[in-house]
C-alpha cells in the first residue's frame, strides 16, 4: 500500500529465524525496517534514529528474550527522552490474557500471536499508525465450542503447498492436531501434480514460492 512505503519499523527478537520471517513479510509491504536481537542494541537504536531525525514509527518486541524481555524493554523505551515516541507491538507465542493486560499496562499498541501472518501483521501496523486504541489478541474460544465447529473437519485431506519447512512443520501440527490428513508440497508445480493424483477437500497455498508461487 502506498501509506506504508518507507515506513521505519524495527523488529526486536533473539531468534534469527523469526527476525527473518517478519522481515521478509515487511518487504513485501515496503516497509523499511532493522532488526536487533537483545534489548540493549533496541534502546540503542531507538534513541539513534530519533537523534538522526529518521525515528522508528513501531517497534515488534519478543515477549521472552534473554537479559532483557519485551515488557520491560518497552518500559525503557517508554521512559527515553524522543522526540517521537514509537507504537510498541508485543510479539509472543502465548496469548494469555496475563500478557495481553501486562502489555495494555505497559503502553502497548497491540500483541502479535505467533507465527506471524501477514494479513494480521498487516492489520496490526495499519491500526497501529493509524492511532487506533490497543488492539488485543481475539479471544480465544473455549474448547468445547472449537470442537462442535471442527468436529465435522475430522478426516478431510487437506494439500499444504508452502516451501519454508518451519511453516510446514507449525502448519501441518496445526492441522493434524484438529484431526485432518495432511499432505505437503514444497512448491505450485509439485502441488499440481499432487493435485492431478489424489482428490483434496482444501488446499493452502504460500503466495511467494520459488518455480510457481
Amino acid at each position: 500500500r502506498p501509506q506504508l512505503a518507507g515506513r521505519r519499523v524495527l523488529v526486536v527478537d533473539d531468534n534469527q529465524s523469526a527476525i527473518e520471517s517478519l522481515e521478509e513479510q515487511l518487504d513485501a509491504m515496503a516497509f523499511a525496517h532493522r532488526s536487533c536481537n537483545n534489548g540493549e542494541a533496541a534502546l540503542t537504536a531507538v534513541s539513534q534514529a530519533d537523534a538522526d531525525g529518521h525515528p522508528f514509527e513501531v517497534v515488534l518486541l519478543d515477549w521472552q528474550m534473554p537479559g532483557m524481555d519485551g515488557l520491560t524493554l518497552a518500559r525503557h523505551i517508554s521512559q527515553l527522552p524522543l522526540q517521537h515516541m514509537p507504537k510498541l507491538v508485543l510479539v509472543t507465542a502465548y496469548g494469555r490474557e496475563d500478557v495481553i493486560d501486562q502489555a495494555s499496562a505497559n503502553g502497548m499498541a497491540a500483541v502479535l500471536a505467533k507465527p506471524v501472518n501477514p494479513s494480521v501483521l498487516l492489520d496490526t501496523l495499519l491500526g497501529a499508525l493509524n492511532n487506533d486504541s490497543v488492539a488485543q489478541t481475539p479471544t480465544p474460544l473455549s474448547a468445547n465450542v472449537q470442537d462442535s465447529a471442527l468436529a465435522h473437519l475430522r478426516g478431510a485431506r487437506v494439500l499444504l503447498v508452502e516451501d519454508n519447512e518451519i511453516n510446514q512443520q507449525v502448519a501441518s501440527e496445526l492441522l493434524h492436531d484438529q484431526g485432518l490428513s495432511v499432505d505437503i508440497a514444497s512448491n505450485g508445480q509439485v502441488a499440481l501434480e499432487r493435485l492431478a493424483e489424489t482428490e483434496y477437500d482444501l488446499v493452502l497455498m504460500d503466495m511467494q514460492m520459488p518455480v510457481m508461487d
